[in-house]
């Protein structure tokens, strides 16, 4: 019998991110698709824009068992690091993550950022 496949996430990190740091700790993360209205987040937690008091005071989140979730963002996923190390591939650490939970919500067109700055969807094509 063929063994079942889970869902994973890829991501690339940076190596010396407090994201990385913390998601090394903990092997557990909430990742969420933002949407227009989260340009702002996403900025300050690029470090690009200020966010006196750290980013987490930009927005209202709700605790999960994987971390932190925006209450406006409409679904989510946790995810728990694979076992092993990650690997470097160029500059960042190819991070790989099993979906262990998923919620869905709301289905917003999602905030893209390309070529420095962020489009619509409708923008893009």
């Amino acid at each position: 019998m063929a063994k079942k496949k889970l869902p994973k996430v890829l991501a690339l990190l940076d190596a010396d991110s407090d994201l990385w740091d913390a998601l090394a700790e903990s092997r557990q993360a909430a990742v969420q698709v933002l949407g227009w209205q989260h340009r702002r987040l996403a900025d300050a937690f690029a470090g690009q824009s200020p966010a006196p008091g750290g980013p987490f005071r930009l927005a209202e989140w709700t605790d999960t068992p994987w971390g932190p979730v925006l209450t406006d963002a409409g679904a989510w996923a946790g995810v728990r690091l694979v076992d092993g190390e990650p690997r470097q591939v160029g500059w960042a650490l190819a991070v790989e993550a099993v979906v262990e939970r998923v919620e869905v919500g709301a289905d917003p067109p999602p905030l893209l950022h390309r070529r420095g700055r962020y489009a619509r969807l409708d923008e893009t094509t």
